[in-house]
């Protein structure tokens, strides 16, 4: 069977992640433990990060441990919106706790982002800003998920407004996507990803709404 899903592990507690971020009304998240079980999932995000430095800068990834035969993925390999999610979680947990180590994981998280793909991150630098791939790994053909480096974007823009460091990472990522957004024009449709892969019904839906 598959092993441990960084994307799947977040989406449990994304609901109240959203809330907390978007600073709504939490009460009956709160009343159903969610809280705690943010704050448990946090902990094990720190707990199982892989520790990693390129040229000085130390970033955490969380590594597939699983083949990914749609793109003919061997493990481990990484993923951009798995970086997004988590740093959505610590920023969530950071604002319950006003723990810091939640807030610095967030940025080492943050840092994969600026990291090329080939040593170690999740980064493509285009001819125009950058682009986080949902599906990272050394010497392949990255396929350019639409939805993956939006959701990535999403969460360093939350991270940008507790820290301006990061505000330049997030302005190189639009940019990246301003660039290659026409690509995934399919008309009256989108693309998925720029391997050829056009979006199904669900993802068509989770574009317009990420747009």
């Amino acid at each position: 069977g598959q092993g441990i899903n960084p994307v799947h592990i977040a989406q449990t507690v994304r609901p109240i992640t959203i809330e907390i971020l978007e600073e709504g009304n939490k009460q009956s998240l709160t009343k159903m433990g969610g809280e705690k079980r943010l704050l448990d999932i946090a902990d094990f995000f720190i707990d199982t990060a892989e520790i990693k430095h390129h040229l000085g800068t130390k970033f955490y990834i969380w590594a597939y441990d699983f083949d990914w035969p749609f793109y003919e993925i061997l493990a481990p390999w990484t993923s951009g919106m798995a970086q997004g999610f988590v740093i959505e979680i610590m920023i969530a947990a950071y604002k319950i706790t006003k723990n810091e180590k939640y807030l610095e994981t967030a940025r080492l998280a943050a840092n994969a982002m600026a990291i090329p793909i080939n040593t170690g991150g999740v980064a493509i630098k285009l001819s125009k800003g950058l682009w986080f791939e949902e599906y990272a790994k050394t010497n392949m053909k990255p396929p350019h998920v639409l939805n993956g480096h939006i959701f990535a974007l999403n969460a360093l823009w939350y991270l940008a407004e507790l820290d301006q460091q990061y505000k330049q990472l997030f302005e190189d990522g639009m940019m990246g996507l301003r660039f290659l957004l026409p690509s995934f024009d399919a008309h009256i449709w989108s693309k998925y990803d720029l391997a050829g892969t056009p979006a199904n019904r669900k993802y068509q839906r989770i574009h317009v709404y990420l747009l």
